[in-house]
């Protein structure tokens, strides 16, 4: 009779055992009951000894279906009487076959969202228009065979002299050591019709890639979408205010709310802190993968800041049918007229105005007058104003203190200027220049003084106001 044994899988025979038989394992040692009826296994039971003794009894661990005893893996001790337990309480092993070995799970793959991971991996996109420069943040991904950088929509308008994508090298945070690639504006091949997402097709430059250790971030399952009050992690390279650029920047936060948002779409809204310069990088869970896209803030709303679900990243991946067509791209990358005006009017403020402000605060510093101190606000503040719309800067005056006020708008704006104080608030030292487009008021008391500035004329109007203080 060939038996199996159940607890090292060994096959070993009894010729001349009759059932209800006790067998002894050669192997391992196991005793084994034969059956009844002629069966490949047969249930282990304990010997009955014949006189109670100590004994020492391996357990013995089964790892991926083999009993591994010669590196002593697995092998634990129990010491005590010789006691077995019922065969009714024991929870039997399955028996493996020899030679029907299955072969070991490999480990998941561990994609926690360490830095040194995921920010070679999210360059900095700089998109050369004709009139100047944008910049924004995006990520590397792989569908099929392709390999693409997601950003946003408005990150690559207007960039019709293509892009530089700057990665940095694993572990380093200088500039010095990024790999730049300077990419057509052709590689704009996706764009979602209705949300604001892009991506650029880089598959051309995975020589350059791909020994740079850059790996694609993998996307959230759609099985298992994001959660309200999940963890987050935020990467990308954010600009603060006067232009201070931070690249290599991580946050975090929790998932506040999803749901439409109404011109954007399906959104996460998020508390880690975002700005400008974050646009188009990744959102990712404490898992390394990817939920959503970087988008944009609402002004006002305390870390109101939103990103594109990956859902909607998914959809511009696998439906054509939510991508522009390609002469839509075409004109998207086209700079907008509104954007060449603009830039003209930023040089008119850049060669006009800025050195005529620097002119008269060195000749109110000759006076006596210094800046503002910075917890009473800015020295020099710049707006524009609409056709037949207001300006107005309340400046609160104390007793015994000058200010010195001037107001700068371009020689072809037609703008009205008026300062009104309340008593006792004096005003004197009124000084007009050229036409009125400067003026100068010096105010003295307790009170608020409010100066007012309006633009009569049928374009926007670009206003750089100066205070100094004596």
């Amino acid at each position: 009779m060939q038996l199996i044994c159940s607890q090292c899988g060994a096959a070993l025979t009894a010729a001349n055992a009759q059932p209800g038989d006790r067998v002894t394992c050669g192997a391992c040692g196991a005793v084994l009951q034969v059956p009844g009826e002629r069966i490949a296994t047969a249930r282990p039971v304990a010997a009955s000894p014949a006189r109670p003794r100590r004994t020492l009894t391996w357990v013995l661990a089964i790892v991926g279906g083999a009993v591994l005893l010669a590196g002593g893996v697995g092998v634990g001790l129990y010491l005590g009487r010789d006691k077995p337990e019922p065969i009714a309480q024991r929870t039997p092993t399955p028996a493996t076959r020899p030679g029907d070995e299955s072969e070991p799970k490999p480990s998941p793959v561990d994609n926690r969202p360490t830095f040194e991971r995921v920010m070679p991996s999210v360059p900095v996109i700089t998109a050369m228009q004709m009139v100047g420069l944008g910049r924004g943040s995006g990520f590397l991904i792989e569908h099929g065979e392709r390999l693409y950088i997601v950003t946003n929509r408005h990150v690559v308008k207007g960039a019709e002299r293509g892009f530089t994508l700057s990665f940095y090298k694993p572990g380093s945070q200088t500039v010095r050591d990024a790999i730049n690639l300077a990419v057509d504006s052709s590689a704009v091949t996706h764009v979602h019709k209705t949300s604001d997402l892009a991506l650029l097709d880089v598959t051309d430059y995975r020589n350059e890639i791909r020994p740079r250790k850059i790996r694609p971030l993998p996307l959230a399952d759609p099985d298992h979408p994001p959660k309200v009050m999940s963890h987050v992690w935020v990467f990308g390279h954010p600009v603060v205010g006067g232009g201070l650029k931070l690249d290599n920047t991580v946050t975090s936060g929790t998932i506040s709310r999803i749901g439409d948002v109404p011109g954007h779409g399906l959104c996460i809204g998020i508390t880690a802190p975002v700005t400008h310069g974050n646009s188009g990088g990744p959102v990712l869970d404490d898992d390394g993968h990817v939920i959503g896209v970087v988008t944009f803030g609402i002004r006002g709303m305390q870390r109101g800041n939103f990103a594109m679900h990956v859902e909607t990243l998914q959809d511009l991946l696998t439906d054509p049918d939510a991508r522009l067509e390609d002469k839509q791209v075409t004109e998207l990358l086209k700079t907008s007229e509104k954007a060449i005006q603009a830039h003209k009017a930023k040089q008119k403020i850049t060669s006009e105005l800025l050195p005529e402000l620097a002119r008269v605060a060195h000749k109110l510093e000759k006076q006596g007058y210094h800046p503002l101190p910075w917890n009473q606000g800015r020295n020099a503040g710049f707006v524009s104003i609409q056709p037949n719309q207001a300006t107005r800067w309340t400046i609160p005056v104390a007793d015994g203190t000058r200010y010195a006020v001037a107001v700068f708008g371009l020689r072809d704006a037609k703008l009205k200027t008026s300062v009104t104080a309340t008593d006792p608030v004096k005003l004197a030292d009124v000084a007009k220049e050229e036409n009125g487009r400067v003026l100068l008021q010096t105010a003295k008391g307790n009170g608020p003084c409010q100066i007012v500035v309006r633009n009569e004329g049928k374009e926007q109007a670009p206003v750089i106001m100066l205070i100094m203080v004596k």
